[in-house]
């Protein structure tokens, strides 16, 4: 929801405009001084500051040039209202960073489109900060081995769609190097990528960086915390969420990405308005989450909202012993990492490939017990390249790719 600070001393101008801007959807807040409104400010995030020229404490174009001041990050955009509005003023407004210059009486037509064409400008410029910062990333699988050749084309089959995934490998094996790909051939590339980390934050605060929360809802937050945070639902709207290592959340914060999920809708943390968020979630993790399931610490509903897509990463072990054993110096797309490779039929049924010198083909997987020991969820076994070119598969991802299999199933015991 977009947040806007009213800044005017004449209580009937603050309600009036509160109250309407409020029936539009925008989340308002109203200061009858400069001082107070540069608080604000300091203490949350605004989209857009409707500002008045004469404040009783001081002039509105000195507050204006302390508020272009503030970090780029939360800079909102400033539209000057005034009742003796001049030529001088406006171009000295404008020359400070104003997005525009109203008259009073405003306009109710006037006032909304400008204010809307002031939202739309910010959030062209978060976006291109960020889009600069994921610059900085390296956004692209390479490699010229078989099992990389094919993962760049299933992306490009999968990427277009809105389908969930998730990727399955340690940490180390490229999962986000996977995401960014993925969201780079979607139709969402325009838009932010999101990335957030569920192990590396304490329990006591990933719903609030998920969902954000509201002004009051943090009493006890150490100094220097601010007073509202948008969350990481809320930033990837329009755009992809990157959950990485998704099976450390809590059962009480799964609950709530899964009703988020399902309603595509969210509550901030201490608000009473729900916001919608258009979200296409990649989630990442090194756990068997079947086995999660069994021992009752994954939701099991959760995961097949999340299981849409399964993407498989070999350990780097495996991909270094498969390099070696085949003398293909080009079968990791990743420097030192793991050759990944992915399935659009779920986790039971997820692929992982295996290459050789001269080609990579398919078969039933070994339930032996020294393919167990090399790597419990993939079986390594390869038939001849020209055997596997005549099977016939009525799985499309088989017969459009051969070199892949459906992996071993973990068993509780070690068949002989």
């Amino acid at each position: 929801m977009n947040h806007v600070l009213i800044v005017d001393d004449e209580s009937e101008i603050r309600d009036s405009l509160e109250g309407i801007l409020s029936e539009e959807g925008y989340l308002v807040t109203t200061a009858a001084t400069a001082g107070e409104a540069l608080t604000l400010l300091a203490d949350a995030p605004y989209d857009v500051v409707l500002l008045d020229i004469w404040l009783p404490d001081r002039d509105g174009l000195d507050a204006l040039a302390d508020i272009r001041q503030m970090d780029s990050a939360h800079l909102p955009e400033v539209i000057i209202i005034s009742g003796h509005g001049t030529i001088e003023a406006a171009v000295r407004a404008t020359k400070l960073g104003a997005y525009d210059f109203l008259e009073k009486p405003l306009s109710l037509d006037r006032t909304l489109i400008v204010l809307k064409n002031a939202i739309n400008a910010r959030q062209l410029r978060v976006d291109n900060q960020e889009f600069l910062r994921q610059l900085a990333f390296r956004s692209c699988v390479t490699g010229n081995s078989v099992p990389m050749k094919a993962l760049r084309q299933q992306i490009k089959l999968m990427a277009p769609t809105n389908g969930r995934v998730l990727i399955y490998g340690e940490s180390g094996t490229g999962k986000e190097l996977i995401g960014r790909a993925m969201h780079a051939e979607s139709l969402r590339k325009d838009r932010v990528f999101v990335e957030l980390n569920c192990a590396a934050i304490p329990e006591d605060h990933i719903e609030t960086e998920l969902f954000g929360y509201r002004r009051g809802a943090m009493p006890g937050a150490p100094a220097g915390t601010p007073a509202e945070k948008r969350g990481t639902f809320e930033r990837a709207d329009g755009g992809t969420l990157f959950l990485d290592e998704v099976g450390d959340m809590s059962l009480k914060t799964q609950a709530r990405v899964l009703r988020a999920l399902d309603e595509q809708s969210f509550l901030p943390v201490g608000a009473t308005h729900p916001i919608h968020a258009d979200v296409r979630v990649i989630a990442a993790t090194n756990k068997d989450l079947e086995e999660e399931i069994a021992s009752g610490n994954f939701r099991e509903d959760l995961f097949y909202r999340l299981n849409v897509i399964t993407v498989d990463c070999w350990s780097r072990s495996s991909c270094r012993s498969s390099a070696s054993n085949t003398g293909d110096r080009t079968s990791r797309c990743i420097p030192t990492r793991s050759t990944p490779c992915v399935s659009t039929t779920g986790r039971a049924t997820s692929a992982s490939c295996a290459t050789s010198s001269s080609a990579c083909s398919s078969s039933t997987p070994s339930r032996s017990a020294s393919s167990a020991n090399t790597s419990p969820r993939w079986s390594r076994a390869r038939p001849p390249a020209r055997v596997a070119a005549t099977l016939e598969s009525p799985h499309p991802v088989e017969k459009n790719f051969p070199h892949c299999w459906k992996p071993a199933r973990p068993t509780s015991a070690t068949t002989s």
